[in-house]
């Protein structure tokens, strides 16, 4: 364990941990335009939920899981999609797409990590 893992709370660790796993996601995945600008999308989508509802994490919360329990087939899709791409055409994608992922996952740090002890915004970020 770290010393800075030790000295942050446990949910606000889970938090971070939930937003990296959504970036590692949505970098790691290896698919045509269509699944990989959807997953960029959903990503986006989650960055505006969380700077709309900075001040109101419980708000925050709510649309975080309406936005997944709405797209859930299409993420366990994109779970699964990496497999069968060389490393040439992850590349590719990562220099097509990763700018607008990261972009999304910076936002989404900045303005969800506030919420960390939301109840609501815990079960909906399980959901990834």
């Amino acid at each position: 364990m770290t010393e800075e893992s030790m000295q942050t709370p446990p949910l606000k660790r889970y938090v971070q941990k939930a937003l990296t796993a959504a970036l590692l996601m949505w970098t790691m995945l290896g698919c045509n335009e269509g699944p990989e600008e959807r997953a960029v999308a959903l990503m986006e989508d989650l960055a505006t939920i969380s700077e709309q509802h900075a001040n109101n994490c419980e708000a925050m919360g709510k649309a975080f899981d309406a936005l997944l329990e709405k797209n859930k087939a299409t993420i366990t899709k994109l779970k699964t999609l990496r497999k069968g791409k060389t490393e040439k055409e992850l590349e590719e994608l990562e220099l097509r797409f990763g700018p607008r992922r990261f972009a999304a996952a910076k936002k989404m740090a900045r303005t969800a990590l506030p919420c960390a002890k939301e109840p609501s915004v815990i079960a909906a970020l399980k959901k990834m």
